[in-house]
């Protein structure tokens, strides 16, 4: 009778290799902030619906053209920073706001979103919420926490242009942050310094993420690749929203 193989895992650092194109900006050691690029061309197009509840406070664009976004140290220690409101609830939206909901489960691109069903469709699309600002008032950068994780991640708006003049963070730059940050690779330092209750769980997600890959050999490849941050999850891995932190512009990731 042979003896059942003991699986163990794996860390990117083993592998001599060159980091993912996705991710080439951004390599694991790199402290600084994730911008995405710009909106994929027809993925998410231009505001064609009516314009979401959520943006009626906001200046008008003629005003914001000469309005600088604020950072969260610039604000009164008594401001109220709250998230869009696709952001604070994605899969039980309030019915008052009529905003879209989405699922999405963050082992997958962000090409995977869907939107959530509704009983009566919301008068806004998600491609259109998408490039709204993530809170209220609008942030050049904001903070997000997860639970038991070592990592902070930094969101700022990628860089103004003639068609996105206003640096604000929105809704996509955030889920962009998200999806870039959870898919870095974990160093064996950083595993190493998991409480040994937690491991376990890390362990299980690591191998059912793998199994869940089709082809074999890219499974191997995967395997090999090693422990991603997305792992610390514990298999908790649908988005459920954002919410607010201990501090002006820090909210906390909630997943289920």
């Amino acid at each position: 009778m042979s003896t059942p193989v003991k699986k163990r895992v794996h860390f990117a650092e083993d592998l001599e290799r060159t980091p993912s194109p996705s991710y080439s900006n951004s390599p694991p050691q790199s402290p600084g902030p994730v911008t995405p690029p710009m909106l994929p061309a027809g993925r998410y197009s231009p505001l064609t619906h009516p314009s979401s509840p959520y943006l009626t406070a906001s200046p008008t664009s003629s005003r914001r053209a000469h309005v600088r976004t604020p950072s969260p140290l610039s604000l009164p220690a008594t401001a109220v920073i709250i998230s869009h409101p696709v952001l604070s609830s994605t899969t039980h939206p309030d019915p008052r706001t009529n905003i879209p909901s989405f699922i999405w489960d963050v082992t997958l691109p962000l090409e995977t979103i869907t939107q959530a069903p509704f009983s009566t469709p919301p008068t806004v699309s998600l491609q259109t919420v998408m490039r709204e600002p993530a809170t209220r008032p609008g942030l050049h950068e904001i903070v997000i926490r997860v639970e038991d994780f070592p990592w902070k991640i930094v969101v700022k708006p990628y860089r103004p242009t003639p068609a996105h003049p206003y640096p604000e963070v929105t809704v996509y730059d955030v889920l962009y942050a998200l999806s870039a940050n959870l898919n870095l690779p974990v160093l064996r330092s950083e595993y190493s310094q998991l409480p040994d209750h937690l491991r376990p769980g890390v362990d299980r997600a690591y191998y059912a993420r793998c199994d869940r890959i089709l082809s074999q050999r890219d499974r191997d490849e995967e395997i090999r690749r090693g422990v991603r941050r997305v792992d610390f999850l514990a298999g908790r891995t649908t988005f459920k929203g954002l919410r607010p932190g201990g501090k002006q512009g820090e909210f906390i990731a909630r997943f289920s």
